[in-house]
């Protein structure tokens, strides 16, 4: 099964560095996480998962002590326990190796 995005279109590729990761299953950990990826309105939280771009840096722990040629680590990309997604309006997807961002703007609530 192709692992998907809950909060972007991102989709697993074996050419992309992106990885994903699931929802907590402590009930007050996952509210925090569906509220910042502004999906409150899930019910199902089976084979749901988040990928790696809606985190910092600083939210992942390297399992790993050996380096690939590019000098990254090499092993498994893990959350820290007290990892949470990044508040964001921003809206990440990647095609491939590519990145495209697109924003979401505020509606001007005074001319409706």
């Amino acid at each position: 099964m192709v692992k998907s995005c809950m909060a972007c279109s991102n989709t697993q590729s074996k050419s992309s560095s992106v990885t994903f990761h699931r929802l907590p299953v402590d009930k007050d950990k996952r509210h925090i996480w569906l509220k910042r990826l502004n999906r409150l309105d899930l019910k199902d939280f089976t084979h749901r998962v988040v990928c790696s771009l809606h985190f910092s840096t600083s939210a992942f722990t390297e399992n790993a002590t050996q380096k690939n040629d590019d000098d990254s680590p090499r092993g498994r990309r893990r959350l820290k326990p007290e990892a949470v997604p990044i508040e964001s309006a921003a809206v990440i997807e990647t095609t491939s190796d590519s990145r495209s961002i697109t924003t979401q703007t505020d509606l001007d609530l005074t001319t409706l």
